[in-house]
């Protein structure tokens, strides 16, 4: 008797014990997904670049004389973007470059041409691959003045020649403006931008027909548009996929 039952308990047994065995908690990690540090967007870290464009003359030369007219500008630059959230960018750029002479009217020729260039700060939108931005900061140029000058009102009643002798110092200022940029993929991108550049009143001395050898200062108040394109190449990490651990 002893050993049916022995049996009987042996079969209980082995069906019970699977069948709890099934309720109770597996032990096995299931598989964890590693989140790498995908960046929210392409716009982070250091970039270089090049523009080119058109500048558009707003000075008044020895007042109310304009300089206007459009020439080309364009430069190499390079920034730095800090995501401070998905979507806002904060960050800076120093751009260099020329900016072509500029035609003037009533009797005053053409500027001389030169350096143009800015150290700005950025304060931006993004959103998928587009980046809305407006900047502001510090800006210089050089050979903003008119080479010569023969206008009546200028100088007096009479008619004036006269002709640049001082004046091809790079003067500062400051520079506002905006912009959007797209980025193509994780490493290059293109711009359209706008910037107002006004510079510090300056004196520039011309020898003229009334004043004889000795030079004479006319007021200038340099002031000009700048709208270029430009295209960027970035140095930020590209985007890496999930990775999937198993355990």
């Amino acid at each position: 008797m002893k050993k049916y039952q022995f049996v009987a308990a042996a079969l209980l047994a082995s069906s019970v014990v699977p069948a709890l065995a099934t309720d109770l908690p597996s032990t096995k990690s299931p598989p964890v997904f590693v989140d790498p540090g995908v960046p929210p967007s392409p716009w982070g870290g250091l970039f270089v670049g090049g523009m080119a464009g058109v500048g558009i003359g707003a000075t008044q030369f020895a007042d109310p004389v304009p300089v206007t007219g459009t020439t080309f500008t364009g430069g190499v630059g390079a920034g730095y973007n800090w995501m401070a959230t998905n979507h806002i960018l904060l960050g800076g750029v120093a751009d260099i470059g020329y900016l072509g002479p500029m035609s003037a009217s009533r009797g005053v020729g053409s500027t001389e041409g030169g350096l143009f260039g800015t150290v700005r700060l950025r304060f931006g939108y993004t959103f998928d691959n587009w980046l809305l931005y407006g900047t502001g900061g510090l800006a210089y140029a050089g050979g903003v003045y008119p080479k010569s000058f023969d206008g009546y009102g200028i100088l007096g009643p009479a008619t004036v020649s006269a002709t640049l002798a001082q004046g091809n110092t790079v003067l500062p200022g400051y520079s506002v403006g905006g912009g959007v940029e797209y980025a193509f993929n994780y490493r290059w991108s293109v711009s359209a931008e706008y910037l107002y550049a006004h510079l510090e009143h300056t004196f520039p001395r011309y020898i003229t027909s009334v004043t004889g050898p000795a030079p004479y200062g006319v007021c200038q108040i340099t002031a000009f548009n700048v709208i270029r394109l430009g295209l960027n190449y970035h140095f930020g990490p590209e985007p890496l996929a999930p990775v999937v651990a198993k355990y």
